[in-house]
């Protein structure tokens, strides 16, 4: 469970960060 939440957390972060960047 804690593994699955980890690659789910680390999935919106990037998905986060790209969003950020193009808006930028």
């Amino acid at each position: 469970m804690s593994g699955y939440m980890r690659i789910w957390v680390t999935y919106c972060f990037h998905a986060y960060t790209k969003k950020f960047l193009i808006s930028t």
